[in-house]
């Protein structure tokens, strides 16, 4: 030991280490610039599928209304009531035993 010589690992100075920090910090910067731009592209189609399945969700509770309302009608165009209504009015038809009498509005 009295023969070596042990040098010191010499010390980065302030602007050296200031300057490697500086670096990291752009590189981060960058880096979240990057992501974040990424993910504000993508943003702006998904807005707009989500408005497009609204719409079609929309269009599906309309159809099923209209659906509805249209098996009640079918469901009522078949029934005895309907028939006899039909019957009654269209073609003057009377049942059994039943008296009419006709109003003569002049």
């Amino acid at each position: 030991m009295a023969g070596e010589s042990m040098e010191q690992p010499k010390k980065k100075s302030f602007f050296a280490r200031s300057t490697v920090f500086v670096m990291q910090v752009a590189l981060l910067a960058g880096f979240i610039a990057l992501f974040s731009y990424a993910v504000m592209k993508q943003v702006a189609p998904l807005r707009e599928v989500n408005a497009e399945i609204a719409l079609v969700e929309a269009d599906i509770t309309r159809e099923d209304a209209i659906r509805e309302d249209l098996s009640r009608q079918a469901d009522y165009i078949g029934s005895d009531a309907y028939i006899e209504k039909i019957a009654r009015e269209r073609l003057r038809m009377i049942k059994k035993d039943e008296i009419v009498y006709v109003i003569d509005r002049r």
